[in-house]
């Protein structure tokens, strides 16, 4: 089994096929300095890159930064309403409240997975970075 697939790889390779790029499509590139894209679709998923703001407190930033992922997911063909798993960075612990009250103004009920992790995050005014992924608009 292992020698017929191994054969069938080199056999697409051989003939040209680009076997990274099927089922694989960024909705929405990173553009400047970005050295990743803000949204990708694969295999019936939407993936949106990490995401922050450097604005206000944990409650603006949190609305901003769902507001923007909200919109990478417009641009990829789903919505917040799609989102199925989430990961929550947060500078502080102490915030994980008032950063769940904005969540829960989102999702107020069958809210999506979520991990929440207390990270020093890369941009030293921002206090929350969160990364989504979601199902098509229409999908299961």
């Amino acid at each position: 089994m292992k020698g017929t697939i191994l054969t069938v790889v080199a056999a697409l390779a051989m003939s040209g096929v680009n076997m990274q790029a099927q089922g694989r499509q960024v909705t929405v590139p990173g553009g400047g300095t970005l050295p990743f894209s803000l949204g990708v679709k694969a295999d019936g998923l939407i993936y949106v890159a990490g995401t922050l703001a450097q604005e206000g407190d944990i409650k603006a930033q949190t609305k901003t930064v769902l507001d923007t992922i909200g919109q990478t997911l417009t641009k990829s063909g789903s919505s917040l309403a799609n989102v199925v798993s989430a990961h929550v960075y947060l500078k502080n612990a102490g915030d994980a409240a008032a950063m769940t009250e904005v969540w829960r103004s989102v999702w107020p009920k069958d809210a999506p997975t979520r991990t929440t992790v207390v990270a020093q995050l890369v941009m030293p005014a921002a206090l929350v970075e969160i990364a989504v992924v979601a199902v098509p608009t229409g999908a299961e």
